[in-house]
């Protein structure tokens, strides 16, 4: 009772958006090593993000991967919502208001009917590829005799034309492929001797940055959705993969730094090449080094491209240790810093008030870390917009409790302005 009465005492001051937001995600993270890291190996920008702000730890009972993981963040459930026209299932932050939201390359999110979002689709494996999602390593040799497996050989004279003048570690141009039953795609070819060769996965879902609204040279880039799979390749593996992640990876963040040059309020960036670094080259860590490093520069690049008024939400999936389960951290640029463990179910309710978006009926509670940090008056209040005049009412059991910090918080208030 004794909370239920200072619950209706407080009257917080609704979290008006006074910065537009910018979403970083990144999968195979988490906060202990990345802060680590961030002391010892000059990842600077990275350093700067923890250096002050709100998060911690994602918990949860479930253990999700991939799309299911990224979608449990961004997705409203259990609540009343109206959909676009045509859309179904649980809807995502953006298809409920998509008023200058901009997502690059979220794995599941695509464009929808209705949407007033602009997605740059991200992975969907299962629509991804012709062929399987590794790749082969071949003899050229063979190649030339007959011996390239399907997809490939329907393409064999344009793959060896293709090779032809290239030296080793040297990729080819993309190269068309057909199959005949309606399905086509788009694969590379990389020289790794005299007489080896890889092939790439043939990727279903790319487009020109062009499809997507870039202009000049950043229209004539190729943006592949989706990513080669580490899972049952060759055992030349780290003769290529890396060298194949990196050039896509780059398109991605490419195409994110030209689009977040745009009038937006909300932007989601996904960058998977940490993860799969981590899972390709377990017994080369200076290559999981190198990866570190090209993420904090593409985040930099991102913020510069961006400029001022931010706030910067980082997100990160679990990584290929099974105990991980990801993080949330709020950049808020405010001195010192506040952990916590983050409920999963929660963020994306924080999300979208950080975003100022507006969901209607749509209500959740936002995570007291961040409301500790961010309002003035505490950390208990209800996101959603109502008529109702007073406080919105709140069952307060054990679980809910420790979510708004009455029961446990490490969130420090800020004292009153003088």
């Amino acid at each position: 009772m004794a909370a239920l009465m200072l619950l209706a005492a407080l009257v917080p001051r609704h979290y008006a958006a006074e910065a537009r937001l910018l979403v970083v995600c990144l999968d195979g993270a988490e906060l202990v090593e990345l802060r680590r890291r961030t002391a010892v190996d000059g990842l600077d920008t990275l350093a700067g993000l923890l250096g002050s702000g709100v998060g911690g730890s994602l918990r949860g009972q479930t253990r999700l991967y991939g799309a299911e993981f990224w979608r449990s963040l961004f997705t409203v459930s259990d609540r009343p919502w109206q959909l676009a026209a045509g859309a179904t299932g649980e809807p995502l932050l953006w298809e409920l208001d998509g008023r200058g939201v901009v997502v690059v390359g979220l794995p599941g999110a695509e464009p929808g009917p209705g949407n007033e979002a602009l997605v740059v689709p991200g992975a969907r494996p299962a629509q991804g590829y012709i062929g399987d999602s590794t790749g082969q390593v071949v003899s050229r040799r063979a190649a030339k005799a007959g011996g390239l497996e399907w997809p490939y050989v329907i393409a064999g004279g344009q793959l060896l034309g293709s090779v032809e003048a290239l030296g080793t570690g040297e990729w080819s141009p993309w190269l068309d492929l057909a199959v005949g039953d309606g399905r086509s795609g788009i694969f590379r070819v990389l020289r790794l001797g005299r007489d080896a060769l890889y092939l790439s996965p043939v990727y279903r879902r790319h487009m020109p940055g062009r499809e997507f609204g870039l202009e000049g040279e950043a229209g004539g880039l190729i943006y592949v959705a989706d990513i080669p799979s580490w899972a049952g390749a060759s055992s030349r593996l780290e003769d290529y993969y890396g060298s194949h992640m990196r050039d896509l990876t780059a398109v991605r963040a490419e195409a994110a730094t030209a689009l977040v040059r745009r009038d937006w309020r909300m932007f989601v960036y996904h960058e998977p090449l940490l993860l799969a670094a981590s899972a390709a080259y377990r017994t080369q860590p200076e290559r999981l080094d190198e990866a570190y490093r090209i993420i904090d520069k593409r985040v930099a690049g991102l913020l510069e491209a961006a400029g001022s008024g931010l706030r910067v939400l980082v997100l990160a999936g679990p990584g290929i240790d099974p105990a991980s389960r990801g993080f949330m951290w709020l950049a808020d640029g405010k001195p010192g810093r506040s952990e916590q463990p983050m409920s999963r179910r929660e963020v994306a309710a924080t999300v979208a008030e950080l975003a100022g978006l507006e969901l209607g009926a749509v209500s959740g509670q936002v995570s007291a870390a961040v409301l500790a940090r961010n309002w003035q008056f505490g950390a208990w209040r209800q996101l959603g917009r109502t008529s109702r005049p007073g406080p919105a009412t709140v069952e307060l059991d054990a679980e809910r409790m420790r979510e708004m910090g009455i029961l446990a918080t490490t969130a420090s208030v800020p004292a009153p302005k003088q």
